[in-house]
């Protein structure tokens, strides 16, 4: 075969490649469903706002704490707006991880929320905006498919966050102070963190589309609770300068039963 037509059959390739990404990526997608992954992605970012306010009034551990709600709020908001059922044995699997997230609040020692009625509403606000924002991209993702879906969010998402830093100016110099020192240094670690970030949002999101919405968020909620509990042992252990976790009986105890209760929880579900 002559280089000529070699070069053609390369073009051809690349033609056929090109549209099949095409395809992929906006078949199926009209301007109405963009337009919903796009207020989605940007519900999501606004959640952050209330929730960072809520951090820089009262201790993050309470926030934290009371931002366990979200499973409450998207086990009515999946029933309503997805028409999500939870089978007998499904909600014994959520109660069971409501109840797990209680013995790990209680082994850790916080008996009570304390935060000021100002900062609960934030978190309740943020609460709010990331199951709508769940619900909105479930309901369009199960007519299209995850990959298109996945796309458009994370696009809505970018622009989202590249209009935020033109209008508000305080972002951009805070932004160009960092990257002013050790800029590979910065790179660096903002690329190692959207990267594991980008690892969980697409299983978070490819969960919350085979489960139900209150299911994955009640799962995901104490497992971020165990989860920050067993590094916080592993750094103490290894590294006790930043490592700074209570290494008490009780504690281990409380938190060792909140995974044996979770372990039977995700057994229910599956």
């Amino acid at each position: 075969m002559s280089g000529r037509r070699l070069c053609r059959a390369g073009i051809g390739r690349l033609r056929c490649y090109f549209c099949l990404a095409w395809g992929g990526v906006f078949g199926g997608v009209g301007p109405w469903e963009i337009a919903l992954f796009l207020t989605a992605a940007a519900i999501k970012l606004a959640g952050t706002i209330p929730y960072y306010r809520a951090l820089r009034r009262d201790d993050t551990t309470e926030v934290v704490l009371l931002s366990q709600i979200s499973p409450i709020i998207a086990l009515a908001m999946g029933a309503a707006f997805l028409h999500q059922i939870i089978t007998p044995l499904q909600l014994v699997a959520f109660c069971l991880i409501l109840f797990a997230a209680i013995l790990v609040i209680v082994g850790s020692g916080h008996h009570r929320i304390k935060l000021k009625f100002r900062a609960s509403i934030y978190v309740l606000i943020a609460c709010f905006c990331w199951v709508v924002s769940d619900i909105i991209f479930v309901s369009q993702a199960v007519k299209i498919d995850f990959i298109t879906s996945f796309f458009w969010m994370m696009l809505g998402g970018a622009l989202v966050q590249f209009t935020m830093l033109i209008v508000f100016n305080n972002w951009r110099q805070d932004l160009g102070k960092l990257l002013r020192r050790n800029r590979f240094k910065k790179l660096l670690a903002i690329s190692a963190n959207e990267s594991v970030w980008l690892v969980g949002e697409i299983a978070w999101r490819l969960g919350i589309v085979v489960r139900p919405v209150a299911i994955m968020s009640v799962t995901a909620s104490v497992l971020q609770l165990i989860a920050t509990f067993v590094l916080g042992i592993i750094l103490t252990l290894i590294w006790p300068r930043f490592g700074r976790e209570k290494l008490n009986r009780k504690l281990v105890l409380y938190h060792l039963a909140a995974i044996v209760v979770m372990a039977v929880a995700i057994t229910l579900i599956g």
